[in-house]
């Protein structure tokens, strides 16, 4: 078999060892890694665990978790993270702000001021007066629920200007407190909100009426003491029925309430791959503007600068320097002897040497690799490179080099031997007759990988 053969044979599967190492190594560059990182508990998790580095290659994304989006915007490595959460201005009513005559154990009659005539309190009929105070009782009780579902935005609003909170929790509180202000039922969308509001809305009229229907069967006497409470209620009741921004209070906070339930508290980097000497994310997160959420003044801007380090993984890289083989052009010259001549060799250079290039295909961080390239002495012979290298350094910048060779180098013509006298029909010639050659030979060579950590 031709020695290019030979080195062909040798070749091809080193040429198609950075594609065959690819192939084989999908699954792990293609491996994701998450960092993560929980605002509210100050903890830091990977996934998969315990992931302290990664491979060059991977994929690696960083995630906050526990961020309130509706008070935070967040920027990771200059990439602004945001959602659409945007709070409109909570409503006040002035139903809702007076609630001194509503009080729990506010008393329901109240003593005349006034000295009754024997004949009034003769007509005084203590059990209508009874009858009267159960149904106040009543309409407070409905008017009590009604209010307790219709400011639950007081409780949402507050609960949200927390700007670190457990996601889960949270979200768990807010549902539960929901319940119990809507007793127990089960409110999945906003028309939900709006039914349950005119339900109970509809309970605090039916029970106003019928308190009304009792008042107006008292006698003037009766009327007197029981005056004050149903004056406030009465008050109460038109001005709830006179303001319609109740509804719209209502609908706000179910949209802010779904608004909460379907944000995810976390904000997501883009995926980056690990390459280099470590992976960083630059975190900035600071108060979010876009919304009439009030009490935010306190918020403060964080920072957060975290690397992790890049380990492992096939790596391509690319390397330049001097190069020396053995693989040299003989020289000959022709000796006059008797009127014959007779070739003799010079004396040869000991190495060829010369710039070139080598490709490395590696396993990071092992500084142990397979190489191939080519190096020239003069731009018109090339001679071809493979073997081995040991890489060392800051990022294996510095490679040595050492291995087989394959390159053209001038010997004899074939039929002429060194010592051999030439023939008469020749003894004209001045030169001796040579032939270029393909031969293997070794080479060493010292290079600089100027792609490492690229």
């Amino acid at each position: 078999m031709s020695t290019m053969k030979k080195f062909m044979l040798a070749t091809v599967p080193v040429i198609m060892l950075p594609w065959l190492l690819c192939s084989c190594t999908t699954a792990e560059i293609a491996r994701g890694t998450r960092l993560s990182y929980d605002m509210a508990h100050d903890q830091f998790s990977t996934s998969p665990p315990g992931a302290g580095s990664v491979n060059e290659g991977d994929m690696v994304s960083l995630e906050l978790t526990n961020i309130n989006p509706f008070v935070y915007d967040v920027a990771i490595n200059q990439h602004s993270v945001t959602y659409n959460t945007s709070v409109p201005p909570m409503l006040k009513l002035p139903l809702f702000e007076n609630q001194q005559l509503m009080q729990k154990g506010a008393p329901v009659i109240a003593s005349s001021s006034e000295e009754l005539t024997p004949e009034q309190a003769q007509k005084e009929n203590p059990a209508a007066v009874s009858h009267f105070a159960d149904l106040y009782t009543t309409f407070r009780q409905k008017y009590a629920a009604f209010e307790a579902f219709a400011t639950f935005d007081n409780y949402l609003y507050s609960a949200l200007r927390r700007p670190f909170v457990d996601e889960e929790h949270f979200k768990e509180d807010l549902g539960k407190h929901l319940s119990e202000v809507a007793g127990g039922q089960q409110l999945s969308t906003k028309a939900d909100f709006l039914t349950h509001a005119e339900t109970l809305f509809g309970d605090v009229g039916a029970a106003y009426f019928a308190m009304a229907g009792a008042h107006g069967k008292l006698e003037a006497a009766e009327k007197a003491r029981v005056k004050d409470v149903f004056t406030s209620a009465t008050a109460i009741y038109n001005e709830l029925q006179s303001n319609s921004l109740w509804a719209m209070k209502v609908g706000n906070t179910a949209d802010v309430y779904f608004s909460v339930m379907n944000t995810p508290f976390r904000f997501y980097s883009f995926k980056t791959q690990a390459k280099g000497e470590a992976v960083r994310f630059e975190v900035e997160g600071r108060r979010k503007e876009s919304t009439d959420l009030n009490g935010l003044e306190g918020v403060r801007p964080f920072s957060l600068d975290y690397s992790v380090p890049v380990t492992g993984g096939w790596k391509i890289d690319f390397s330049a320097g001097i190069f020396f083989s053995n693989l040299v052009n003989d020289q000959f010259s022709l000796k006059d002897d008797n009127g014959s001549r007779s070739i003799l060799k010079k004396k040869s250079d000991v190495a060829n040497y010369g710039p070139g290039a080598l490709m490395h295909v590696y396993y990071k961080p092992i500084g142990l690799g397979l190489s191939l390239g080519a190096f020239t002495n003069n731009f018109t012979n090339v001679q071809y490179l493979l073997g081995p290298s040991i890489m060392f350094g800051g990022s294996n910048r510095f490679c040595i080099n050492g291995g087989a060779t394959l390159g053209k180098v001038t010997r004899l013509a074939d039929g002429l031997e060194v010592g051999a006298t030439i023939r008469s029909a020749d003894s004209d010639l001045n030169t001796v007759l040579t032939t270029e050659r393909l031969e293997l030979g070794w080479f060493v060579g010292f290079s600089y990988n100027f792609t490492a950590g690229l």
